[in-house]
C-alpha cells in the first residue's frame, strides 16, 4: 500500500510550477552568493561574520519561533523520527559493505561513509522544507534536525575515529553536539509547545489573556530576527562553493553523490510505503526531502580541522550541491 498522499493529483504544469517555486528562490541565492564572492563583496571575513551571525543567532530564533508554536502532536512524530533512524542505518551498512568491498582504508573510507548521510539540514533543508510546507514544514524539519545532527555527528566521529586514527572521544562528540545552538533551540521549542500545551486549562481567562499576548510579541520578535537567516544561509553556500576543489576520485565521489542524494531518500520513501503509508503529506515531504540534501558544510570544515581527505570532502560539498538542483526537483515530484 502506498503512502496515502492525495487522492487527487494535480495537473503537470501547476505541479511542475509549484517545485520551481519552491526551488528557483533558493538556487537563485546559492548563485547570487557565489556572484557576490566573485565580485570581492563577499569574502571570507564577512563570510564567517554571517555564518556566526546565521548559527548563533537568527537559525535559532527561528526554529524555537516554529517550533513553540506547533502542538505537540505535530512535534511527537513518530514515523519521522522511525524513518530517519531506519534509512540512515540502512545506507551507512551499504556503504561500509561498499567501502569493503571497494578495499579502501583510512581516511578516505571514513569520508566515503560519512559523506553518503551527513547533509545539510539548517542552510538548505530549512527554506526548502519552509517553501514546500509552510511554518508546518519548517516544524518538521526542526525535529528531523533534533535526531538528525546528534545522529550524524556523532556516527561521522565514529568512522573519523575508527578509519583515520582520530582522538576524538565519544565525550568530546556527545559535548560538541550538545552546544549546537540550533539543537539547543528545537529542544528548547519543545519544551515550550508543551507547556503551552498543558498548562492553557490551568490558567483562568485574564491569566490566558495575558500569557498569550506575550506569546505573540516573543514570536514576533523571534520571527523578525529569524527572518534574516535563511537568505543569508543560502548566500553562504554559494558563497563558499569552489569549483578548483574538484580533482580526482570521480567514481568514489559518483557513489558517493548517488547513495547521498538517491538512495538515502529513496530508503526513507521506500520505508514510509512500507510502514507507515498512511503518513500525512508533510511529515513524509519533510523527511524525504531532508534525507536528500546534500553534503553538510559543517562536514568539510571539520574535515580540515581533524585532516580527513579535505580535499576530497570539498569536492563531494560542491558536487552533491550541484547535483542537488537537479534532484531535488525530482523528489518534491515524488512527493508533492
Amino acid at each position: 500500500m502506498m503512502p496515502q498522499l492525495n487522492p487527487i493529483e494535480p495537473p503537470m504544469l501547476p505541479r511542475f510550477l509549484t517545485i520551481l517555486e519552491i526551488t528557483l528562490p533558493v538556487f537563485m541565492l546559492i548563485g547570487l552568493g557565489k556572484t557576490l564572492e566573485l565580485r570581492g563583496m563577499l569574502n571570507e571575513d564577512r563570510r564567517v561574520f554571517i555564518n556566526n551571525l546565521v548559527f548563533y543567532l537568527a537559525l535559532p530564533a527561528l526554529i524555537l519561533r516554529e517550533v513553540a508554536r506547533q502542538d505537540v502532536q505535530t512535534l511527537c512524530n513518530i514515523p519521522l523520527i522511525m524513518v530517519l533512524i531506519l534509512s540512515t542505518l540502512g545506507v551507512v551498512i551499504l556503504q561500509v559493505f561498499l567501502a569493503r568491498w571497494l578495499q579502501l582504508s583510512g581516511p578516505i573510507k571514513a569520508a566515503f561513509i560519512f559523506g553518503t548521510f551527513w547533509a545539510n539540514i539548517t542552510y538548505l533543508g530549512f527554506p526548502l522544507a519552509e517553501n514546500a510546507f509552510g511554518g508546518q514544514g519548517l516544524a518538521l524539519a526542526a525535529v528531523f534536525n533534533a535526531v538528525a545532527l546528534p545522529a550524524y555527528l556523532i556516527l561521522a566521529y565514529f568512522f573519523i575515529g575508527r578509519y583515520n586514527g582520530g582522538k576524538q572521544s565519544l565525550w568530546q562528540s556527545l559535548k560538541l553536539v550538545s552546544t549546537n545552538p540550533v539543537l539547543i533551540a528545537a529542544l528548547l521549542g519543545v519544551i515550550i509547545a508543551l507547556v503551552r500545551t498543558y498548562s492553557q486549562g490551568d490558567k483562568g481567562q485574564e491569566d490566558g489573556v495575558y500569557s498569550q499576548a506575550f506569546f505573540r510579541l516573543a514570536s514576533s520578535s523571534l520571527g523578525l530576527i529569524g527572518s534574516m537567516g535563511l537568505p543569508l544561509g543560502l548566500l553562504s553556500i554559494g558563497a563558499a562553493l569552489r569549483m578548483s576543489s574538484l580533482k580526482n576520485n570521480w567514481g568514489l565521489l559518483s557513489l558517493i553523490i548517488a547513495a547521498k542524494l538517491m538512495v538515502l531518500p529513496g530508503l526513507a520513501f521506500l520505508v514510509f510505503w512500507l510502514f507507515f503509508p498512511s503518513v500525512d503529506r508533510a511529515s513524509l515531504g519533510v523527511t524525504v526531502l531532508l534525507s536528500g540534501m546534500p553534503s553538510a558544510v559543517a562536514s568539510y570544515v571539520i574535515a580540515v580541522k581533524i585532516g580527513v581527505e579535505d580535499s576530497f570532502v570539498c569536492s563531494m560539498l560542491v558536487i552533491s550541491t550541484l547535483m542537488s538542483m537537479l534532484t531535488i526537483p525530482f523528489w518534491l515530484f515524488v512527493v508533492l
